[in-house]
């Protein structure tokens, strides 16, 4: 399922997306949260801790964007801020 939080700043995104992806976790399906950068990564592991949430280990957008495909397993991502994603990405394209 494809789904945005529209939500503003400190209302809630990161917490729901966080048990959204230990739900699905719960249910052997392979879930990884994706955030900026390592320290929000750190930040988010021990938000999931403090909820009492399995999760993976958070993905950085760097991290994320470098990963394979894995052909025949189906992963579902829990993308926090996909704005900055966005930003993030246009900051490493080279437009000639």
């Amino acid at each position: 399922m494809n789904e945005l939080i529209l939500l503003k700043r400190g209302k809630g995104k990161t917490t729901r997306l966080l048990k959204e992806c230990a739900k699905n976790s719960e249910k052997n399906i392979y879930t990884y949260f994706v955030c900026a950068d390592t320290n929000e990564a750190i930040r988010v592991a021990e938000e999931a801790q403090k909820l009492k949430l399995i999760i993976n280990f958070p993905l950085t957008y760097d991290e994320f964007l470098k990963r394979n495909v894995m052909s025949g397993i189906t992963v579902n991502y829990y993308i926090d801020d996909v704005d900055m994603l966005l930003s993030h990405l246009a900051g490493r394209m080279r437009i000639t």
